[in-house]
């Protein structure tokens, strides 16, 4: 009997889908440090560097690390995205697919705002509203 239990509890285990939580605690912390810088050059390129309208979220990326491109090294195999509102910038780090959002933080704040990955799987979109969190 006990050896049923422990097969299905591993089966159950083994086909379960994959998720954000696969990411290690380590690696989640080191990248969330990261992007706080990310995000601090974001904030400073939307809000003293007068970027072009229309740039795509990639282009604004280039745009906010043009001074230290490595910034972005981090982050490769993950989705990155930006979004720019009334002169403040958000960023948010996805699964490689784009599928989960595991990690978010608006430049204004001095903390990481979201560790996305510690929770239930969401969809890679943007949650954090800047008009209320940014003075």
């Amino acid at each position: 009997m006990k050896l049923i239990l422990i097969l299905l509890v591993f089966l159950a285990a083994w086909s379960s889908p994959p998720s954000a939580q696969t990411q290690s605690e380590e690696e989640m912390l080191i990248m969330a440090s990261a992007l706080t810088k990310v995000a601090a050059a974001a904030e400073s390129a939307a809000r003293y560097k007068e970027p072009p309208t229309g740039m795509s979220e990639q282009q604004f990326l280039e745009f906010s690390t043009s001074h230290d491109p490595s910034l972005l090294e981090t982050f490769s195999g993950y989705k990155l995205r930006a979004q720019r509102k009334d002169r403040r910038a958000v960023i948010l780090v996805c699964s490689a697919d784009g599928a989960i959002r595991l990690l978010e933080d608006a430049g204004c704040t001095a903390a990481l705002d979201r560790h996305h990955w510690r929770g239930r799987n969401s969809p890679c979109e943007f949650s954090i509203n800047l008009t209320e969190i940014c003075p």
